[in-house]
């Protein structure tokens, strides 16, 4: 019986000094780590960038890559969502361009999708982690604030919302990222909190933090929005229930 499919998908913006030796590190990796009758392909969407990420993925020659593009930036989420609507694995990964977890939690996060049966797999950064704490006490102060508004307001329980790996079984994706709404930073809590909705079983991993590279969020420019959009989220759930009750809502496999 062969094996069921994995599509990984990777949301790139202005990624062009980096994205050709992550897509190499994470090639190289997956030849290693999955045998031989697992289907593994990869999805690349560039997010409008205004510079040559795209050009560079495009001659990169790897196999089973294929890109996706934005005529003009439109957000993460709207690239997470492009990607995982247009993937055909049986299980569907995204992970940020930079590469910045320990690629050896991919297999643990198949197996809990796979053999375990969740419908989604959440990853979970240690809050000690050297490379979080070097961050600026502004930006530290400001997800925390924001930690602990989404994790006792919205999504109860889960502390790293915004962890840029997280995978799902095939139906659970296209229910979740076919609903998705937000197209900014702050999708990551509306998928999770559709998931609760939907009462999918998720399972919250543990993931190890190599390096990250310069983050694209800044914390003035883009903190309040997230605020705002995580906060408006119960209403806009509900509204759009009310106004579509007949509106297929999706539910997981």
């Amino acid at each position: 019986m062969p094996q069921k499919s994995l599509t990984i998908v990777i949301p790139a913006y202005n990624s062009s000094g980096f994205i050709l030796r992550s897509l190499n590190g994470l090639t190289q990796y997956l030849g290693t780590a999955f045998p031989e009758g697992r289907d593994v392909d990869l999805i690349v969407v560039d997010d409008g960038s205004s510079d040559n990420t795209a050009e560079i993925v495009e001659k990169s020659g790897l196999k089973n890559l294929r890109l996706l593009r934005h005529r003009k930036n439109l957000g993460k989420g709207a690239a997470v969502r492009t990607g995982m609507l247009q993937a055909s694995g049986d299980y569907r990964i995204f992970i940020d361009a930079d590469m910045p977890f320990d690629l050896s939690v991919l297999p643990t996060i198949l197996d809990y999708l796979d053999r375990k049966e969740f419908h989604v797999v959440a990853g979970q950064r240690s809050p000690d982690a050297a490379n979080l704490r070097q961050y600026p006490l502004s930006r530290r102060l400001a997800s925390w604030v924001f930690t602990v508004l989404v994790g006792r307001i919205i999504v109860t329980g889960v502390r790293d919302t915004q962890c840029g790996i997280k995978g799902f079984q095939a139906g659970a994706a296209d229910a979740l990222f076919g609903a998705l709404q937000t197209n900014g930073f702050a999708f990551d809590v509306e998928i999770l909190y559709r998931a609760f909705k939907l009462d999918m079983d998720i399972k919250r991993l543990p993931v190890t933090v190599r390096a990250e590279g310069p983050s694209t969020v800044s914390t003035f420019r883009h903190g309040p929005m997230m605020l705002w959009t995580v906060l408006l989220l119960p209403f806009r759930y509900h509204l759009s229930r009310l106004l579509a009750p007949d509106r297929p809502q999706g539910t997981p496999d």
